[in-house]
């Protein structure tokens, strides 16, 4: 995550644009599906030094190439931010995928009600570690993220909360270590409460890795089972 002072300038007479660098979910999407096509690609050469040139070895070699074009096309050309407009006092949200690209209010910062910094717990087999990011809740109370989430990085996410709170003049509520933000009511505004981290927390991640890791080996087996229609399909594409 970076401050850009000016970024996002669109006309002469816009003096003061703060840049919010952050990875959005479909970013993150199409990178991961990215880096699914390299180990698909890695697979057929596997294959292809065990067994030679057959025709599953062709099926994910070629899918392979296509889908690492692909998705790697879809995550170089999708560039999406906020931007804090210190004139207009409105945090705005950029959208560009390819040629496409648009810029929309996502909150006037009297919208904003509160900035804190949010934890999450993190453990594999031989280490555990807490991430970090800066969120906002509006009026609405709902909460969103102004950064990417950052291992131990407490003391970076709050100076940066801090000062967004302070641009925008929402309400800026400190983190205790190893706690995670929730939404709570505040007179007639919305503000933050924060909460121990769970191992559930990591449980989660888990899970979510399990299902991807099982979900691709799906797609490894299905390829291998339809590979010569598959490669049918691939050569009358290409013809």
């Amino acid at each position: 995550m970076q401050i850009d002072e000016n970024a996002g300038r669109e006309e002469k007479d816009v003096t003061s644009r703060i840049k919010l660098e952050l990875k959005t979910p479909l970013e993150t999407a199409f990178m991961w599906m990215g880096f699914c096509s390299l180990f698909l690609l890695l697979i057929g050469f596997i294959g292809y030094m065990e067994d030679g040139w057959t025709s599953k070895v062709m099926v994910m070699v070629y899918l392979g190439v296509i889908s690492v074009v692909f998705f790697g096309s879809l995550y170089f050309n999708t560039d999406n931010f906020y931007i804090l407009d210190m004139d207009r006092r409105e945090l705005l949200y950029h959208f560009k995928f390819f040629f496409l690209r648009k810029i929309t209010v996502a909150a006037r910062f009297d919208d904003i009600n509160a900035v804190t910094v949010s934890g999450s717990y993190h453990k594999n087999k031989h280490d555990q570690w807490y991430s970090y990011q800066t969120v906002y809740v509006n009026g609405d109370g709902k909460v969103f993220p102004l950064s990417d989430p950052e291992r131990e990085a407490i003391e970076k996410q709050r100076e940066l909360a801090n000062q967004i709170a302070e641009l925008t003049g929402a309400q800026y509520v400190e983190n205790p270590p190893q706690a995670f933000a929730s939404e709570c009511r505040s007179g007639s505004k919305y503000s933050f409460r924060h909460h121990q981290c769970s191992w559930l927390d990591s449980l989660k991640e888990t899970a979510f890795v399990i299902v991807g890791v099982f979900g691709f080996i799906a797609l490894v087996a299905t390829i291998s089972l339809n590979s010569e229609q598959i490669l049918d399909i691939i050569k009358s594409i290409f013809k």
